[in-house]
């Protein structure tokens, strides 16, 4: 949810090769991974959304049809939750309201150099990132599955926030669209949850899906993805309500995809400063993949680095990411502490 910006700017050398083997029928239809095959989408019904000054276009199964899942997120059905491939799934249109502003992270100590390519053991420390982040290729989806968390709020006038999301790109320039949808828990009083999207840099503020209510303890399912020409698809679903939605966006010529896949947990910025981290607890996540060159790969078999999240002023780390399971595609993020609230 924030522009991506370092103390000493990353510079990224991979050309910006694709070869997804992409069936577009239409700009507004879902796209096709080649491991998925080529089966028509016509069928799907498409319908046009103004969603905050832009256009977003829905798909949704004919009446009893059931959604092609495995196009949408370039996995196998078979490492596709099964509730996604029933026909009582509720795929709604989605409605859009305006959530957090973003403007910056993330961020790391002044002369600490992100190095490109960290092996899996590196760690980087940043006041407001805490997951995962692959590199190497040009990535056309990312996969995600989590549980909401519950926060509380801890009294005082204190509102800490949290995000948490999974993405392509990191969105510090034109040159590198981030691509990301996730969900919202902020610990204000009431506590409150929702679902939302962004393209950084083209919209600076969360994309709230006003009509997806969802609660703590759902089961959430992520995918986002890209054609390489500029069109954006999103798939989002909550395992536990049965209910979902996907849709594409257009994003201009301008913009171009960067070489990143992220699967992070955030504390919100709001305006210049961090916020406090709710807290979260420790959240499971599972189902991390990413896609390139038209087969997925699970996280573990990426070449990746993590973060932990740290306190304003690096003295301590308030949430660490956990190691990943058997399969490459599950692991923990645990918090510690609220950070205090810093720019």
């Amino acid at each position: 949810m924030s522009l991506r910006k370092y103390a000493v700017k990353r510079v990224f050398t991979k050309p910006l090769v694709f070869s997804l083997g992409l069936a577009l029928f239409a700009l507004s239809w879902p796209i096709i991974p080649a491991s998925a095959g080529t089966s028509p989408i016509s069928t799907l019904i498409q319908t046009s959304v103004n969603c905050n000054g832009n256009t977003i276009t829905a798909l949704q199964p004919s009446p009893g049809g059931v959604m092609p899942i495995s196009a949408l997120t370039g996995l196998p059905a078979t490492s596709v939750p099964t509730q996604l491939q029933s026909t009582s799934m509720n795929w709604i249109v989605p409605q859009c309201t305006l959530g957090h502003p973003s403007s910056g992270g993330p961020t790391v100590p002044s002369g600490v150099v992100p190095t490109n390519n960290i092996p899996s053991s590196g760690n980087q420390p940043y006041l407001n990132w805490s997951g995962f982040e692959a590199e190497t290729h040009v990535y056309s989806v990312v996969d995600l599955g989590w549980t909401v968390p519950r926060v509380t709020y801890p009294g005082s006038g204190s509102n800490p926030l949290s995000a948490i999301w999974d993405g392509l790109g990191y969105g510090s320039t034109n040159s590198n669209m981030l691509v990301q949808a996730g969900t919202e828990q902020d610990a204000s009083s009431p506590s409150s949850y929702y679902v939302w999207f962004m393209l950084l840099p083209m919209e600076l503020q969360q994309q709230v899906l006003s009509n997806f209510p969802i609660n703590p303890g759902d089961s959430m399912f992520v995918s986002v993805s890209h054609s390489g020409s500029g069109v954006a698809s999103f798939s989002i679903s909550d395992l536990t309500s049965g209910m979902g939605t996907a849709f594409n966006e257009v994003w201009g010529s301008q913009y171009t995809i960067g070489t990143q896949a992220n699967w992070i947990l955030e504390r919100t910025q709001v305006g210049s400063n961090y916020q406090q981290l709710a807290n979260v607890g420790t959240v499971p996540f599972n189902s991390a993949y990413a896609s390139y060159g038209g087969t997925p790969y699970a996280l573990g078999s990426l070449n990746r680095y993590y973060s932990y999240m740290w306190a304003c002023g690096y003295s301590s780390y308030i949430a660490k990411t956990g190691s990943l399971d058997s399969s490459g595609t599950a692991f923990p993020i645990t918090w510690y502490g609220y950070g205090g609230i810093c720019s």
